[in-house]
């Protein structure tokens, strides 16, 4: 059946939270047990590329307020596998803050050596990414084994996912350039530009 709802994505990725909590050392393992965040499947808008997000203190209901981790919709149409990555790296940034430790700067953009050192010890690799700092993150083969092994994702859980699409920007070339006697010019996306000029009063004329 062709899924048309994201309640089975949404399962799996609290499934996969639940699983990936054994991954952290002890201390954190039982922080974010307790403190599970409010998990969300949501649009990356013009975050270009972005595969997910941890953001604290996003939901409150009475006096308790709730951290939210974010899987994008447009990459839900990777394998398995590189879903289960993207929750870890989140859930790293997110035993960091409930441990108090700032893994980020102040703009959440570029990842630190406390992020790495705990993205690490989870099983991840972690390398540089030009001004995110230490943010490009994969599983290990040792990791992506025992994920494949041991965890049982549902692939089919993420059969619907956000389609993105294309960019269209008009090119210099389609540009038209329309001059008048004086000399004066314009460049106009259209072919039909009916206009005069103000200095001298003749109408512009495409000249390419």
């Amino acid at each position: 059946m062709t899924p048309t709802t994201l309640v089975p994505a949404i399962g799996e990725l609290e499934r996969i939270y639940g699983l990936a909590v054994d991954l952290f050392p002890p201390s954190h393992a039982d922080a974010l047990a307790a403190t599970r965040p409010v998990i969300l499947i949501q649009s990356r808008g013009r975050k270009e590329g972005t595969l997910g997000w941890h953001w604290p203190e996003r939901w409150q209901t009475g006096n308790t307020v709730f951290t939210e981790i974010v899987i994008t919709a447009e990459s839900l149409n990777r394998p398995v596998e590189e879903i289960a990555e993207t929750m870890i790296h989140e859930m790293v940034h997110h035993a960091n803050a409930l441990a108090g430790i700032a893994d980020v700067s102040s703009n959440g953009v570029y990842h630190n050596t406390a992020f790495r050192d705990l993205a690490v010890a989870t099983g991840l690799t972690v390398e540089r990414q030009g001004n995110r700092g230490l943010a490009l993150t994969a599983l290990t083969d040792q990791l992506r084994e025992h994920i494949a092994t041991e965890w049982d994702l549902d692939a089919s859980a993420f059969a619907l996912f956000r389609r993105t699409e294309e960019k269209t920007t008009a090119s210099k070339g389609k540009q038209r350039l329309w001059k008048c006697d004086c000399g004066f010019s314009v460049r106009v996306a259209v072919d039909y530009f009916s206009a005069v000029c103000n200095d001298c009063g003749d109408p512009f004329t495409r000249r390419d």
